[in-house]
């Protein structure tokens, strides 16, 4: 494949990335820690009810990444998940 076939790789990469992080990362976080994420039109409504916020108690691992390394946590843990898949 010349330049135009990789691009087109590229951008299809892309778009799945998308709709994973859009579509897929709330439910597939609520099924796979129990930590009540879910589908919604925001990522923020979609974790609004997970157990991160919790005072107390288990934490989701995926949704608290932000508090490691200054936030870039979350790009290594998304990025593994997905590779992973």
């Amino acid at each position: 494949p010349g330049p135009k076939g990789a691009a087109a790789a590229d951008l299809a990469v892309i778009l799945a990335l998308t709709v994973w992080d859009y579509f897929i990362h709330n439910p597939f976080c609520g099924l796979a820690f129990t930590c009540h994420c879910k589908l919604a039109w925001t990522w923020a409504e979609g974790w609004a009810d997970c157990n991160v916020h919790n005072a107390t108690g288990p934490r989701c691992p995926w949704c608290m990444c932000k508090n490691f390394f200054d936030g870039w946590g979350c790009v290594l843990v998304n990025d593994i998940l997905v590779l992973s898949l």
